[in-house]
């Protein structure tokens, strides 16, 4: 018989990496696979992506929409606290022998605690790193529970050993999302041209900034400081909304302020499939913001970034990154720097992903492909 793998997922952030290695997963005939689409798949202003989930062919055995119209910290624990208990019965009902999850956003959380409470193999993608914001905790937390944990380097193996985690349990697998990039499944520029009514050659930046669950009182007017460093350039831009977390709604509003604004530069989406995504990368000038795709994909691309504040902080990073406080001035003088043709020129010869080679997907079904559910797989011991 056949395993079922149940993977849950609550927005484009662990979606789109994940989605090569979810099709390899299918495609394998190795397992039965589930998707539990929760959050912002069901968000209208997030663009509904529980319609590309099941465009890309995927069976989709529940839905769940825990989220609430202001997302305080407050209202963020009452939405996770629904999503945990509607995630109960789903797994009950479902039984699958392989919870799968990626990141740490809070509804990876919600599926590793379910997971575990309910003896199911819980295997997180993407442990071991470091950042700032509510994310730190949440993964480590979500490591805690994990048994098998799918790691993108060497470093974050060691980390996940120096917090206690037995060495077997950790495989050194890539990032997936780099999987599309090296076979080339992004759009080209005159696709690029097309949908986003774009001229490609007068060049633009991209936007992708998301609120600090620790700075929630500040979103707002970080948005505004990019956004005003944005403009300066004298570039148009591209911008994606922020993730729901306390604080997006917030910079929302001044986004679409600044799009009324300035609507001959500056257009703003809800979300994006990720092959219009990586081909908008593919062909900017720079990107700025606190995206994790700025760290993780956009060196592939040789993709000049403008990483602002502390959402990233301490995460492995390549030539690419140039960091900035939140101050339009600071963010400005950034982006002067990587928009410069000498700094454009170094990265054409020495930048590099340290995320992986592009073949996370073939490794990760290759792992699960092997993994034999045992007592010692389910009963956690730490060592220190």
């Amino acid at each position: 018989m056949k395993r079922y793998i149940l993977y849950v997922t609550g927005s484009r952030a662990d979606y789109a990496p994940m989605k090569t290695t979810l099709l390899r997963i299918k495609e394998s005939g190795l397992f039965r696979l589930g998707i539990v689409a929760t959050n912002m798949h069901l968000s209208r202003r997030h663009g509904f992506t529980l319609k590309e989930v099941i465009n890309d062919g995927f069976r989709v055995v529940a839905k769940i929409s825990a989220l609430t119209q202001g997302l305080r910290g407050d209202e963020m624990l009452r939405a996770f606290s629904k999503l945990l208990t509607e995630l109960v019965t789903v797994v009950v009902n479902e039984r699958p022998k392989i919870i799968l999850v990626m990141g740490d956003r809070w509804e990876a959380l919600a599926a590793a605690m379910v997971g575990n409470y309910l003896n199911k193999v819980v295997v997180h993608v993407h442990g071991g790193d470091v950042t700032g914001s509510l994310d730190e905790p949440n993964r480590h937390i979500i490591t805690r529970f994990a048994h098998v944990h799918l790691v993108p380097t060497e470093n974050h193996a060691r980390r996940l050993i120096r917090m206690g985690e037995q060495r077997w349990r950790i495989y050194v697998v890539g990032s997936p999302g780099l999987d599309d990039i090296v076979e080339g499944r992004y759009a080209k520029p005159s696709e690029i041209e097309e949908k986003y009514s774009i001229d490609v050659s007068e060049g633009y930046i991209l936007v992708v900034q998301h609120p600090v669950t620790t700075e929630v009182e500040q979103a707002g007017r970080q948005m505004r400081e990019t956004l005003k460093a944005v403009l300066r350039t004298g570039l148009k831009a591209i911008i994606i909304y922020p993730n729901t977390d306390a604080g997006g709604n917030d910079m929302v509003k001044v986004i679409n302020f600044f799009v009324r604004r300035y609507p001959q530069r500056l257009k703003a989406y809800g979300n994006l499939p990720r092959y219009d995504y990586l081909g908008l990368m593919a062909n900017a000038l720079a990107m700025v913001g606190n995206s994790s795709s700025a760290l993780i994909e956009a060196p592939l691309f040789k993709l000049p970034v403008v990483n602002v504040g502390t959402r990233q902080e301490g995460r492995l990073k390549a030539e690419n990154v140039i960091d900035a406080d939140y101050d339009s001035k600071s963010i400005y003088n950034a982006l002067k720097k990587a928009l410069s043709e000498d700094f454009r020129r170094s990265l054409e010869k020495s930048c590099s992903s340290p995320y992986g080679d592009g073949k996370t997907s073939y490794r990760i079904v290759d792992v699960l492909a092997k993994l034999k559910t045992s007592r010692k797989l389910l009963q956690k011991k730490l060592v220190f």
